[in-house]
């Protein structure tokens, strides 16, 4: 319930409120006039957000703000609700400002608490930062003059803050990469672009400082989310916080009565302990690993379930030298290395988040819930009694990986990201990120598997940023590690001492080999389309459409070409869905940014049509993955990825064009997708609320559509005849659904 409206027992409510618009119109000049510092006003205010702020203050904070416990500015509207949007409520002045108790002079002195003295010590170490950067900045704008004008970030224009140098080739490297990595690729993906080269002298528009420094994201709660911003806007935001929280010192028990008694929404195989002491160890010499393990005699089964349904998603091991290490362990469990019991934990981990409810019941007697939590808090534990943070071993990065595939599943997606980046960084002190063979000391067999690790921390690094819209973490030429080789397991051994020769078609690494490319190509349209790219990474639609298709050509002469059908060879036909769904994902990421910097009359016809096309696509690839019942033992992967960019594009153009063949295909795909709620949607219920009214929406115009239609045959057969002509685009042939499409134009022909 909106927190500005009235009731009729709310003291907000009086005859002299501005309850609506035009009372707030009203107000406005009034107090915009005024000229004192402060307003006294005789009742309660509403303002509404586009009313110019006032220079007086209000000597009360807004109801929002207090009830989001945020600091309120008094300008009246408040600068948090002209933000959001909403109505800014000011309440009568039933109470007087807080003013300072008197003192007794008899009282002893009161002492300063510990938790006061800690935050303005924090306080002004980081003023001092802020203080140290800008004489920083002033410096380098005195040495470089071509660069922005003025000091602070606010007024520094795209590009201008990267402390790069030019080489007498012409192109710009940055003096943050290791002078040892190659430079970039000078193809036309990498190439400077001369009209973004020098400092821009022109003032910085409102969006272009969103993309240079991202925004803080301001939930029902008041608390913020840091969504692609820059250091400056963590470290002022820092201070903000720290100033409201020393001066909110003396309030915390008037304000005790404001908390916020919103139940939290809980996940079934989620633990209400607390999972962050992991990180420290803590506990783990308190806790008897041995007890947690399974029976010896459920070893093997686990094992050949994580086989079956784990290990062809996520190749980090190689089966048969891991299933010698199980046999002998299965046997005596008193010489197991720390590292490996950490994995063994991951492995179980694993093998019970990919099966089924059932499953689980039948043969462990069981609930999977509870396995998951045993297992979960396990893996946790060994990971801490290995000093995973400090670990030198291989096998402990390969259970931590693991352990971030899965616990993105359960947990909130900000936790998996925190925790890759301390996956990348322990990888990067074990040399993961350079390539093998530059190294004497490694086997053809340690190179193969340290470039099977290094790619699955990319792809967790690529998914968490897509998921928490930030950055990518593993930046671009700081690592050389080339892909697995497209071999069996069966043609590696750790006494090889030559690599294999590749092989051409589907392998035991083909499914995570195609990921890997598509994670190469995402990686560059990410950081191609991220605002703060440099310039010289940046490239038009068009290069990035023709890198697209270069890709696809590819992955499909190289890996797909010779797949079987979906009866005989489920795994690859599964790898060719993934690679046309992120495919098509992708040519989202291409042409979405458009739609936020164009009106509806001025965005081409065509790019319209190419985003419906590859969200269309998109839902009903992933559809297809988390419905063919010989898919199930992989779904367990399929349904972390949530395409709600995808559904939101098709549900606000389903409700808005005229009722064609291709809407009734995408209404299919969407009536399918909403009656049939998916682990994403239960750990994500928000996100999903706005998309169901939409899905209402669409409903209703749908409906009055047909009805229209049906009024109508000529229009019918109108659009019925454009149907035809709109063919799909070039770039989306090798993505075409002909079966669906005709399908739903027969489907779309009776109901008209």
């Amino acid at each position: 319930m909106d927190s500005t409206r009235s009731s009729p027992n709310n003291s907000i409510s009086s005859p002299a409120a501005a309850s609506t618009p035009q009372d707030a119109a009203s107000v406005a000049p009034s107090i915009v006039g005024a000229h004192n510092p402060t307003f006294a006003p005789s009742g309660p205010i509403t303002l509404d957000p586009s009313t110019t702020p006032s220079s007086a203050l209000n000597p009360r904070s807004c109801v929002t703000c207090r009830r989001r416990k945020v600091r309120c500015d008094k300008f009246m509207p408040c600068g948090n609700c002209r933000k959001a949007q909403i109505q800014c409520v000011f309440p009568a002045p039933g109470r007087a400002p807080r003013r300072p108790r008197v003192k007794d002079p008899n009282a002893p002195p009161k002492q300063t608490s510990e938790r006061e003295i800690e935050l303005m010590k924090r306080l002004r170490k980081l003023e001092s930062i802020v203080e140290d950067l800008s004489g920083q900045i002033e410096v380098e704008t005195a040495r470089h003059p071509s660069l922005s004008g003025g000091g602070s970030p606010e007024t520094t224009t795209d590009g201008s803050n990267d402390r790069e140098r030019r080489k007498p080739n012409g192109y710009i490297y940055s003096e943050n990469l290791p002078g040892g990595y190659p430079p970039a690729d000078q193809s036309k993906y990498g190439r400077l672009q001369n009209g973004d080269s020098n400092g821009s002298t022109s003032k910085t528009t409102l969006g272009d400082t969103d993309k240079s420094f991202g925004r803080l994201v301001l939930n029902e709660k008041g608390k913020t989310r840091y969504v692609s911003s820059a250091f400056w806007s963590k470290i002022n935001d820092e201070i903000n916080r720290l100033r409201t929280e020393t001066e909110m010192l003396s309030d915390e028990e008037s304000e005790g009565s404001d908390d916020d008694t919103t139940p939290a929404i809980t996940n079934p195989y989620s633990n209400p302990i607390d999972h962050h002491g992991f990180v420290l160890g803590y506990s783990s010499s308190n806790v008897d690993l041995r007890k947690l393990h399974p029976l010896p005699s459920q070893i093997p089964f686990i094992w050949e379930v994580y086989q079956q349904n784990v290990d062809p998603l996520v190749k980090i091991l190689h089966v048969p030298s891991m299933g010698k290490i199980i046999r002998e362990l299965r046997s005596n469990m008193d010489d197991i290395s720390p590292g490996m019991e950490a994995l063994m934990f991951a492995i179980y981990y694993a093998a019970i988040t990919s099966m089924e409810e059932q499953e689980v019941k039948v043969n462990f007697g069981a609930d999977k819930g509870q396995l998951i939590n045993k297992y979960r808090f396990a893996t946790e534990q060994a990971l801490a009694k290995a000093n995973f943070l400090v670990t030198s071993e291989l096998v402990v990065v390969q259970a931590f990986t693991l352990f971030l595939v899965l616990v993105r599943r359960y947990d909130d997606t900000r936790f998996a990201w925190t925790l890759t980046g301390l996956a990348i960084r322990i990888s990067q002190s074990l040399g993961i990120h350079r390539e093998g063979t530059k190294f004497d000391d490694l086997s053809p067999f340690d190179v193969e598997m340290r470039r099977r690790l290094w790619w699955a921390i990319c792809i967790l690094d690529l998914r968490s940023a897509e998921d928490q819209g930030t950055e990518l973490t593993i930046a671009e030429r700081t690592f050389d590690t080339q892909f697995p080789l497209n071999v069996n397991d069966v043609d590696i051994t750790p006494e090889m001492t030559e690599f294999p020769e590749e092989k051409i078609g589907p392998t035991d690494m083909t499914f995570c080999l195609i990921r890997y490319e598509i994670c190469t190509l995402s990686r560059k349209i990410h950081s191609a389309t991220n605002g703060m790219a440099p310039c010289r990474n940046r490239s038009t639609e068009q290069e990035r459409d023709e890198m697209l298709l270069e890709c696809y050509e590819r992955i499909e002469r190289k890996y797909l070409k010779s797949c079987g059908d979906k009866d005989m060879d489920v795994l690859h036909w599964v790898a060719a869905m993934i690679a046309r769904l992120i495919m098509a994902k992708m040519s989202l990421m291409i042409y979405q940014p458009m739609l936020l910097h164009s009106t509806g009359q001025e965005l081409n016809k065509d790019v319209r049509h190419r985003l419906f096309m590859a969200s269309l696509e998109v839902v009903e690839y992933t559809k297809v993955l988390n419905s063919e019942p010989k898919c199930r033992q992989w779904r367990w992967l399929f349904q972390t990825y949530a395409q709600w960019h995808a559904v939101a594009y098709l549900l606000l153009e389903v409700c808005r064009l005229p009722w064609t063949a291709s809407l009734e295909r995408a209404w299919i795909v969407l009536n399918a997708t909403f009656q049939t709620p998916d682990a994403a949607e239960r750990a994500r219920p928000g996100v999903w609320i706005p998309l169901r009214k939409l899905m209402g929406q669409a409903r209703r115009h749908r409906e009055e559509e047909i009805r229209r239609l049906r009024a109508n045959p000529e229009e019918a057969q109108r659009l019925d005849l454009e149907e035809q002509r709109n063919a799909q685009p070039d770039s989306f042939k090798h993505l075409s659904s002909s079966v669906r499409s005709v399908l739903a134009q027969d489907q779309w022909r009776k109901l008209v």
